[in-house]
């Protein structure tokens, strides 16, 4: 089970790293984790987040093997300099001695729909209001306000990895001042938690420049985390 818990938190990553001071910043760079469940590294995860187009794209890959389970899931999620939705993919393929299971799909939004591939069928439905695909927007209102804990924004996001066929209401909220040691180096960062509900939570400790040097998951009582080994812009 503890696998299953892993596999449903990392299987969307990239919808809660992506960091902005302003609506118009975007940190851009490769940024190459640890991933580590009980203080064991399990695998890795690399992230990378550019200008492309005239939108902001973040692409993922994390790779981990736990319980006999291998896994691999990319991510593409690409949002406009406002952070308003344009498409959402993710490929993802598990593998064991006794299965192998391939998971793909696409997302994209047009003419107030939210439209749903998964290869063998397309599904819409009206949004009903304003949503992103990753907390890009809560983190650019939550980090341009005073850094003093309790502030806190919200918006609607769909993340298909907790629910496919709504978007769900989302909230960061700044919880503390903390430090970090970074290869040596003592770097002033804040603890933000992500709150999708009951089924998702997320800590993360981020610079005010975008560096996400930590996140925190805890799914069924376990913590998973994410642990930052080299970035660069």
């Amino acid at each position: 089970m503890r696998a299953a818990a892993l596999l449903l938190v990392l299987s969307s990553i990239s919808g809660v790293d992506v960091f902005a001071q302003s609506n118009q910043f975007y940190c851009t760079g490769s940024f190459n984790y640890d991933v580590l469940i009980e203080g064991q590294k399990l695998g890795s995860a690399q992230i990378k987040r550019e200008r492309r187009q005239g939108n902001y794209q973040t692409s993922s890959e994390i790779a981990f093997k736990m319980e006999g389970i291998t896994s691999i899931t990319k991510e593409t999620i690409v949002e406009k300099t406002d952070f308003s939705p344009v498409s959402y993919e993710t490929d993802a393929s598990f593998v064991s001695d006794k299965f192998v299971s391939r998971l793909k799909l696409r997302s994209w939004f047009a003419d107030d729909y939210l439209y749903l591939n998964d290869g063998r069928t397309l599904t819409k439905f009206r949004a009903g209001g304003p949503f992103h695909y990753s907390t890009n927007k809560m983190l650019a209102m939550i980090l341009s306000l005073p850094k003093v804990e309790g502030a806190s924004a919200s918006c609607s996001i769909f993340d298909p990895a907790v629910e496919i066929k709504k978007t769900l209401p989302a909230k960061c909220q700044h919880v503390g001042n903390v430090t970090v040691n970074y290869k040596g180096k003592i770097i002033e960062a804040y603890r933000i938690l992500a709150d999708y509900g009951p089924l998702k939570k997320v800590e993360m400790t981020v610079d005010k420049n975008g560096v996400i040097y930590n996140y925190i998951f805890i799914v069924n009582g376990v913590a998973t985390q994410m642990q930052l080994v080299s970035y660069a812009k």
